[in-house]
């Protein structure tokens, strides 16, 4: 799924897109933590590539927003 506008967060967050190996979402928080942003892009870039999506958290429980 490409994600262009707030339209598109909200499909997701009503629709419970779960998170997957192309598509994490991250607490706004992990923003302060420069070694930690460095290892999430790093990760991603060293798979498949795909989004992060900082200030929006998963729940959790089912990986979903």
């Amino acid at each position: 799924m490409e994600i262009k506008t707030e339209t598109d967060l909200n499909f997701m967050i009503t629709n419970k897109i779960r998170e997957s190996t192309i598509l994490d979402f991250k607490d706004p928080k992990a923003l302060d933590d420069n070694d930690g942003i460095a290892k999430i892009i790093s990760s991603m870039a060293n798979s498949d590539g795909g989004t992060i999506i900082y200030g929006l958290c998963d729940d959790n429980k089912n990986q979903a927003p």
